[in-house]
């Protein structure tokens, strides 16, 4: 069991690692330890906002300016080990990788316009056992299971258990992430396979898996509805075809062999962050998988570019060892600006 954030450990490891505890605190701009930005794992972005998941709280980024909206904290959100978010209309859904009612996981639900608790969801129904990835589809919200190699769906409007998917047909086997093209629903587990299953049911679509698909470790996974992409931690990336689960291609970065963390896709490109151990991010055509360019320097000031999204033309990435989020353009990887973490 991977019992620690998931930026700091090698697959198959069994390691611990403690986050600062946090006292609760009123939304003043700062955390209870006074940071705006603290050792941020992911980011998302919502209702026109950019949502940033540092320890134990959330920070809410203007996307036009950077400048902070507001930090969400305090007791009652139940934040603990925040460490992926999704967004789906005016709600932002955060998974707590502790907490919950058995410390193996919650999800908290916000509004994406003031940043108030809508709820926070750890009842024993959901099975809850290590959070590892959250994607929004069809009004429902799905949760990757780390070690109950199982998957949680619930309904995004009232939270309400949906079912847990589990069982040895369906092949998950720790699963790490999860998303949706809107029809299906993709596993990325972390032994070297993929789950597809229907986005409307819940039904088993197909295990792809075979040493042609990688060997690397899954960690992250998207998909466009006609083509799915898959990261590996030796820094590869598989490209299936959605409609069977054929290979396409597979695709390692030139120079990177191990650490890579996420991938994000856009209309025309990719790009790949190389990991709380890199200070780089890969762009790469989605059309041909070709390197479009490495975006690295001092003025970017990556360092453990740990998770990435898209908005408003711009990609924005977060810095786990610098408490700050680098935005730089999608067009040309030129830089926007960093956002540092202050206190």
């Amino acid at each position: 069991m991977r019992k620690v954030l998931r930026p700091l450990i090698a697959v198959g490891a069994v390691v611990a690692f403690a986050v600062p505890s946090l006292a609760s605190a009123a939304s003043t701009g700062k955390d209870a330890s006074g940071w705006s930005i603290y050792h941020p794992l992911t980011i998302t972005s919502g209702a026109g906002h950019i949502w940033v998941a540092s320890s134990n709280f959330v920070t809410e980024l203007s996307a036009t300016t950077g400048a902070v909206v507001r930090v969400i904290n305090g007791s009652s959100y139940g934040f603990k080990d925040p460490f992926h978010m999704t967004s789906l209309g005016n709600r932002i859904w955060v998974e707590n990788v502790d907490g919950g009612f058995n410390g193996f996981g919650s999800v908290t639900e916000l509004s994406a316009s003031t940043g108030a608790l809508v709820r926070v969801i750890d009842d024993p129904i959901y099975k809850f056992a290590y959070l590892a990835g959250i994607t929004s589809s069809g009004g429902h919200i799905w949760v990757a299971n780390g070690i109950g190699n199982s998957v949680t769906e619930l309904s995004a409007a009232t939270g309400a258990l949906v079912r847990v998917i589990h069982g040895s047909s369906y092949g998950f086997n720790d699963p790490w992430q999860i998303a949706s093209d809107g029809t299906h629903i993709w596993v990325a587990n972390s032994h070297n396979s993929v789950t597809e299953l229907s986005a409307a049911t819940g039904a088993l679509v197909r295990r792809i898996g075979g040493s042609d698909y990688g060997r690397g470790g899954l960690w992250d996974v998207a998909s466009d509805g006609t083509h799915v992409w898959v990261l590996s931690y030796d820094c590869a990336v598989t490209e299936l075809l959605a409609s069977n689960g054929a290979l396409i291609r597979r695709i390692q970065i030139p120079g990177w062999f191990d650490g890579c963390d996420s991938v994000t896709i856009g209309a025309s490109h990719m790009w790949v962050t190389s990991g709380p151990w890199g200070n780089a991010v890969a762009e790469l055509s989605l059309a041909t998988g070709a390197l479009v360019r490495v975006i690295e320097g001092a003025s970017y000031e990556f360092k453990g570019t740990c998770g990435a999204t898209l908005f408003g033309g711009d990609i924005w990435v977060v810095n786990y060892s610098d408490n700050s989020v680098t935005e730089l353009s999608a067009t040309t990887g030129a830089l926007v600006r960093v956002i540092r973490g202050s206190k």
